[in-house]
Parts: structure tokens; C-alpha cells; sequence
């Protein structure tokens, strides 16, 4: 069970969320978030209905003006070593802007104080994994992060890799086994996962059930990878409908996994002659390991911007040499 033990820093305490907070975490959405507002259906579906229970939710108060911030600690399951083990990803961190006057180097800011409060917690509830995906500009903090009593974290810096869809990235069809079509998430792709983190190299990776999938990637584009013969699935692509992003990219192979792309590019080339809805003139990928054996073949360039994916595990049993099969919007 989740405590309500509170940690307190200056005039401000620490505890998790209750449904009567609600009115003000909306507010701080609104008003502070730089995301806009959102709605309390839109609160249910993304932080309290997910496929592994509800968020926990991080809330700093204020004895007079209540809920003044919110950190939101997402579960999920990572595949780690052939077994899987509870996590959380690090999420919306907002404060209000009357309460940003604390010195980012003080020990006591919101931020630090949330996320050690919500640290203990996760210890408690026997998740063991933190990740989060923060823009380049917070890593120079991250590094500080022991100075305020958070465990020294693991960063990656990715690269952005770009496809152009134009004549010349059209490829010849050298993969008449397969067609792509629009997907639908199901159980098929539970067979996918299973059978790819026992062909790929796949060390530690956010486990990509179908239940997850479906929650978390569904707004996305989704197109699957089928077998001209038997049309059992083989792979997928997801790619964020405003940006061309790939936001998930899986199949058996690191060849099936090309295929996926080749096929994918050739479709979106096709889709925007024939003057569909969906007008990409570019998909972009983050850079992993995987990611370069996918492409080795394939033309590409780089752009600027850069990924960054920050982890820790708060088990010594875990090993912290493990390379990660990550994709943006895990």
C-alpha cells in the first residue's frame, strides 16, 4: 500500500495524490505546464486507467495555497535478462510559477523534493526501475543529481536520424515477401514481443506488451508488417502523426526489421502522391545500437536535435551495463 507519509521541505509537504486534489492539478495543467490544459477524462485515461493500475502521483502543498506541484511516476514493465520487473517513468513535472523561486541548487526545490519522496515510494511498491526520456536541457541537472539526494543516473545521448521520402529514398521492392497496412493492436503482437526479445539483442527494454501498446501508442500511426503468404504479423513501425517521429520499431531480425522500413517509406512515398491525408515528406528516428544495424543499408542523414534517455535502478541486484532497446515514447 502507498504511504502518505509526508517529507517536508521549508513550507511545503509531499504526499500522493487524492481524487480531491484533482481541481488543482487540473489548474496546474492550465496554468503552468507549458502543455495546456487538459481534461479530467483526458487526467483518468492517461494517469489513472493504465494497463498496470494507476500512476502515482507526486503532489507538493502548500499550507495555504494547496497544491502548488505534481510529479507523475508512470508504471510499466521493463524486460531485463530474460525476466520482467516493475517501473516507473518519470513524467509532467510542473510547479506553480509563484513556487519556482527556489535555487535549482537548493536541496529543498519542489522538483528534487517530489522526486526523492517519490523515489521511497517506489522502493516500497517494488519498483525498481526509474527511466524518463528530458529534454537535452535538464541533463546538465540530472548529472547534479546526487547532490540532492537522488541516485546518480545512467544518461544516453541519441542522435536524430532522418528519412526523406522523395524519389530519390524510394527503394526498388526487394521484400515481395512482405506488405505493410494499417494495424490494429491485438494479440498477435504479444507473440511479436516474445519471439523478438529472444531473436534480437535485446538486453533491457520496455516490455512491449499489446495491452501497453494499445494504451500507449494508439494516438500514433501504426503500420504492420505481414507475410504475403501465411499473413501472420512479422513487425511494426509506429510514427507520431505531427513530427514523422518513429516513436516504436520492432520485428524477429534486424532484416525484418529493415523491411518494416523500406516497406513503410515506400507506402508514405505512395500515399503522399496520391494526395492522402497524411503528408510526410520525412520520417526521423532516434539513434540506438539496433537502430544503426536497421539503417547500415539504408541512405540517411542526421539533423539537429538530440535524444536524451536518463535510467537508474534502485536494486544493486541489477546490473548497470546493460544496453537498452528504447524508443521516444516509452
Amino acid at each position: 500500500m502507498i504511504s502518505t507519509i509526508k517529507e517536508t521541505a521549508t513550507k511545503l509537504s509531499y504526499r500522493i495524490f487524492k481524487q480531491s486534489d484533482l481541481e488543482k492539478v487540473l489548474e496546474l495543467w492550465e496554468k503552468y505546464s507549458g502543455w495546456g490544459a487538459i481534461s479530467e477524462q483526458q487526467f483518468h485515461d492517461w494517469h489513472m486507467n493504465t494497463p498496470y493500475g494507476d500512476c502515482m502521483i507526486i503532489v507538493a502543498e502548500d499550507s495555504v495555497d494547496g497544491v502548488i506541484g505534481q510529479m507523475i511516476f508512470v508504471p510499466s514493465k521493463v524486460y531485463i535478462d530474460g525476466s520482467e520487473k516493475k517501473s516507473y517513468r518519470i513524467m509532467a513535472p510542473i510547479i506553480n510559477n509563484n513556487f519556482r523561486g527556489f535555487d535549482i541548487k537548493d536541496i529543498e526545490h519542489p522538483a528534487y523534493a517530489m522526486f526523492r519522496f517519490g523515489i521511497k515510494e517506489a522502493k516500497k511498491n517494488d519498483h525498481n526501475i526509474i527511466y524518463f526520456l528530458p529534454s537535452l536541457g535538464w541533463v546538465a541537472t540530472v548529472r547534479t543529481f546526487p547532490k540532492y539526494g537522488l541516485p546518480e543516473a545512467s544518461i544516453a545521448i541519441n542522435d536524430c536520424l532522418r528519412l526523406k521520402l522523395n524519389d530519390d529514398n524510394i527503394f526498388p521492392d526487394k521484400h515481395s515477401d512482405y506488405y505493410v497496412q494499417p494495424g490494429n493492436f491485438n494479440e498477435e503482437y504479444d507473440q511479436l514481443w516474445e519471439g523478438a526479445i529472444n531473436s534480437l539483442p535485446i538486453q533491457c527494454a520496455v516490455a512491449r506488451h499489446a495491452i501497453w501498446l494499445k494504451w500507449k501508442k494508439a494516438p500514433h500511426l501504426l503500420f504492420e508488417m505481414r507475410s504475403k503468404t501465411n499473413h501472420q504479423l512479422k513487425g511494426y513501425i509506429v510514427i507520431k502523426k505531427d513530427a514523422g517521429l518513429v516513436v516504436d520499431l520492432l520485428a524477429g531480425s534486424i532484416e525484418e526489421m529493415q523491411s518494416v522500413v523500406l516497406l513503410t517509406v515506400q507506402l508514405l512515398h505512395q500515399n503522399n502522391s496520391d494526395n492522402q491525408e497524411q503528408k510526410f515528406t520525412e520520417i526521423k528516428l532516434m539513434q540506438t545500437p539496433v537502430i544503426d544495424k536497421v539503417l547500415l543499408s539504408i541512405p540517411h542523414d542526421k539533423i539537429d536535435f538530440r535524444f536524451a534517455f536518463v535510467h537508474f535502478f534502485l536494486c544493486e541486484q541489477i546490473p548497470e551495463n546493460k544496453e537498452w532497446f528504447i524508443m521516444p515514447d516509452d
